[in-house]
């Protein structure tokens, strides 16, 4: 006899859910940790775009997806026959690292500016990571490379390294004040206005097809059409030499971007919006014709 997810609420009715799932739904088993990346890759770009453009309900839909991912990754965790975990695990862990990292929330701390708030933050997490040997140790190299290079770059200034936008070429050492500070309050001045989240250190969607090849390289796309600008030989030297000073540029404009307090991941992301409202238009002016 089928039953319905129990609970007194919809987030322990959710937890539930997900539990009567992997009992009984053979897809579901067979997935691992692994198999879950490129949904909860696909789920996060799917929030990050309701956030910019959707409604209220996609929003919602779409919290509510990335949710699940964690459920997932919870309950497949908790049947782990060696060091297993749940979702009360999970929160503990989310608890131990933010509660420290408010001192002025629950401490006797005080921060009165989004600046000060940033130090205090920045104070605890490098407390916590006092085993690191680098600024650079803990960034995720999975990062797309425009928010990689906002990373590094806002890392690299810690240490008086930035990038000269004339001359890209190299990182440069900055002045004596900035090279010999490694406080954590240097460099806020595009982050003190969005306090990191984390350490910024599931199952299928509602659409997805519980026939997906769970194994796919996530970073594989065996639909994409060939691109008409990559024929050049990774492994000429010339080609090397263009495409690494091509990356230089970029950098200087993520530099440039965070200097101005911009974000260059979302920027970039509004330019595609823009080009694509301009070919979907150029479609239906073709149609219309």
């Amino acid at each position: 006899m089928a039953s319905q997810p129990a609970g007194n609420t919809p987030m322990e009715r959710l937890v539930d859910a997900m539990s009567q799932i992997r009992d009984r739904c053979v897809w579901t088993q067979a997935i691992d940790h692994d198999a879950l990346v490129p949904y909860l890759i696909e789920e996060s770009f799917e929030l990050v775009e309701a956030i910019e453009t959707g409604t209220r309900t996609e929003l919602i839909e779409e919290l509510g997806d990335v949710l699940w991912q964690v459920l997932f990754h919870a309950e497949i965790a908790s049947r782990a026959g060696t060091e297993p975990f749940d979702l009360n695990d999970v929160a503990q862990a989310a608890l131990d690292k933010m509660v420290p990292r408010h001192p002025h929330v629950f401490g006797d701390d005080v921060a009165t500016t989004p600046e000060e708030v940033m130090t205090l933050w920045f104070r605890a997490k490098a407390a916590e990571k006092s085993t690191r040997t680098s600024v650079l140790d803990g960034i995720p190299r999975g990062m797309p490379a425009l928010a990689l290079a906002d990373k590094v770059l806002s890392r690299a200034g810690k240490v008086g390294v930035t990038v000269d936008g004339a001359h890209p070429e190299r990182g440069r050492v900055g002045d004596a004040h900035r090279e010999s500070s490694g406080d954590a309050d240097v460099d806020l001045t595009v982050d003190a206005h969005r306090e990191p989240s984390g350490d910024a250190d599931v199952g299928p969607t509602a659409e997805a097809d519980p026939d997906v090849n769970a194994d796919a390289d996530p970073g594989s796309n065996a639909d994409a059409e060939p691109d008409s600008n990559t024929g050049a030989d990774p492994d000429s030297n010339a080609d090397a030499d263009a495409e690494l000073e091509l990356g230089r540029r970029l950098l200087a404009e993520v530099q440039e971007a965070r200097g101005a307090g911009l974000d260059a991941e979302r920027a970039l992301r509004r330019a595609i919006r823009e080009l694509e409202g301009d070919v979907r238009t150029a479609e239906s002016v073709s149609v219309a014709s």
